[in-house]
């Protein structure tokens, strides 16, 4: 797991490869009605600046995704329709107001751009507290399971 976002909290945690803690980093997600959905996600596509403003632009007239977009889709390769991306309200932050998408301040989508590549795992988890973030039982390697450690709900 490279990223979990934690949405009552607005909060983005980055993990390095090894599962060491790197960043921690403010949010915006989904409104009531148009939730960023909990599960496990991993990243199918990166959007550089241009990309981003191109995409921007022609869905609402302008460069509202900032300089990076990260696409998700669930686990298993179904389509998610969300991503992880920048935002031209910064003001938003640490707000249920996106989408559906989780927005981040620009330079810590650029963090999340350099630091992630396509296939590394997303989870999006209500609260820290959520069942699917508890620690996987031991296997009889003494290794633990992960297969089932974040349930993909859609």
């Amino acid at each position: 797991m490279r990223v979990v976002v934690v949405k009552n909290e607005h909060r983005t945690f980055l993990f390095d490869a090894q599962g060491k803690l790197q960043s921690i980093f403010g949010n915006a997600v989904g409104t009531r009605a148009t939730q960023t959905d909990p599960g496990l996600k991993k990243v199918t596509g990166k959007l550089d600046e241009a990309q981003s403003h191109a995409l921007g632009k022609k869905l609402w007239g302008g460069p509202v995704f900032g300089p990076r977009i990260i696409d998700l889709s669930w686990a298993d390769g179904s389509r998610s329709g969300e991503e992880l991306h920048g935002t031209s309200a910064p003001a938003q932050q640490g707000e249920d107001v996106s989408h559906g998408c989780v927005r981040h301040d620009n330079a810590d989508i650029i963090a999340l751009y350099d630091a992630l590549k396509v296939g590394d795992m997303v989870a999006i988890v209500d609260s820290i507290n959520d069942p699917n973030l508890k620690a996987p039982p031991a296997t009889p390697t003494g290794l633990p399971d992960l297969s089932g450690a974040v349930a993909s709900r859609k």
